[in-house]
């Protein structure tokens, strides 16, 4: 049962990797999950606004909480009409639950309804899971500022740009758009992709050991359904990463130190700090066994991650920009904010940024590692964290 549910895990997230590398998200954002979040994040953040800093501040926390408790009451409405569905839907035929006559159910009847299960809660983990992650659309965009830098449009390479970054782009010149686009890509390899997984094998790993030290009570289930509770493991790594796209998509909103969010948006970007510390220097790791997959500069990506990661304002946007930088073997520049990586003709500070020899070609190495990077975030860091944490959980059960 433990491999039954490690394989729902498995194939929740590659379908849902897939998914957004073939289809990306909806052409009408409307319909999007994280718009939906926007929309009421929006409409707390009017609410809780007030002149008391103080106050501001206390609504601040409210907002974060109003907003994940809500997103958590949707999903956990989901799950029970998915729960009670399958259970009314078994509970029809007496051959496969044996209720009737009071008898156990046999191996048979088990392994059909295990089965019949696991396609259901596949089918919609997937759909869940996949909204919480954009490799495509993070790629759409990049390549959109390509193109307009490949036509010499400036004025539409910056339009692109401002759309993924929170600059101004304006008056960038063609380096520093390139470097902006960069810089987007591998923060967002953390915000759009390695964060949400992330978190979807931490809150499996929680939800098992929870059952198992608080003797199963956690899923909603009866002594004659123990075969197939675990089964719905998997959803709450879904719950887990629905609860990081909330923190994230209020710090995209208001997270800012501006007059305006300096008080209401404190507790998110604490938050999100917090919630990004693992995965930001995860993903820098894993980006350097990219960079070497890749035939890229590995060594470099490693020593500019140590050492400029650090740069950024952020504790940890900077973990994975340094390692692009480095495996490209080129410097980021937010003007006026930091410098990462080493100019790919004199490694040394005093070259001016505009020497830096940042062209398009760099934005199709960024999307490829980017691509890989999540690939390899899943195989070497969310599959091994639900593995080791469900069969040390079936041991202890059974020991």
């Amino acid at each position: 049962m433990i491999l039954a549910v490690i394989s729902e895990f498995i194939l929740i997230g590659i379908f849902a990797l897939v998914l957004d590398f073939v289809l990306g998200d909806p052409k009408n954002n409307r319909y999007h999950p994280t718009a939906w979040m926007g929309s009421l994040i929006a409409a707390l953040t009017g609410i809780l606004k007030h002149p008391n800093p103080s106050r501001e501040k206390a609504g601040g926390i409210l907002l974060v909480l109003c907003t994940i408790t809500t997103v958590l009451m949707i999903l956990g409405t989901l799950y029970l009409v998915l729960w009670f569905g399958l259970s009314t839907f078994f509970a029809f035929d007496p051959t496969i639950t044996n209720r009737d006559t009071a008898a156990s159910p046999t191996t048979h009847d088990i392994f059909f309804i295990g089965f019949f299960s696991s396609i259901i809660i596949v089918v919609i983990g997937t759909i869940l899971l996949k909204s919480t992650i954009a490799v495509r659309g993070m790629a759409q965009h990049a390549f959109a500022v390509m193109t307009a830098l490949d036509q010499d449009n400036m004025d539409t390479a910056r339009a692109g740009l401002a759309k993924i970054v929170k600059r101004d782009t304006a008056s960038l010149d063609r380096n520093h758009v390139v470097s902006g686009v960069l810089e987007s890509v591998s923060e967002n390899t953390v915000d759009g992709v390695t964060g949400p997984l992330f978190y979807y094998a931490l809150f499996v790993a929680i939800a098992a050991a929870a059952a198992a030290f608080g003797g199963g009570g956690l899923v909603l289930t009866n002594n004659d359904d123990t075969f197939i509770k675990i089964l719905y493991y998997p959803l709450f790594g879904v719950a887990g990463a629905f609860m990081y796209r909330v923190v994230n998509t209020a710090d995209s909103m208001i997270g800012y130190k501006t007059p305006m969010f300096r008080n209401i948006g404190w507790f998110t970007a604490l938050c999100d700090t917090i919630l990004n510390y693992i995965p930001s220097r995860l993903t820098g790791l894993i980006m350097v066994v990219s960079a070497a997959l890749l035939s890229k500069n590995w060594r470099n990506c490693c020593t500019v991650m140590i050492r400029d990661g650090r740069k950024t304002p952020s504790r940890n946007a900077g973990y994975p920009m340094a390692a692009l930088a480095g495996a490209l073997d080129i410097k980021f520049e937010k003007i006026n904010h930091y410098r990462l990586g080493d100019n790919n003709h004199d490694p040394t500070t005093s070259v001016p940024f505009t020497n830096n020899a940042l062209d398009t070609h760099h934005i199709k190495s960024a999307v490829s590692m980017l691509k890989l990077s999540c690939i390899l975030f899943f195989v070497i860091v969310v599959i091994p964290i639900s593995f080791i944490t469900l069969y040390t959980v079936s041991w202890f059960l059974h020991a």
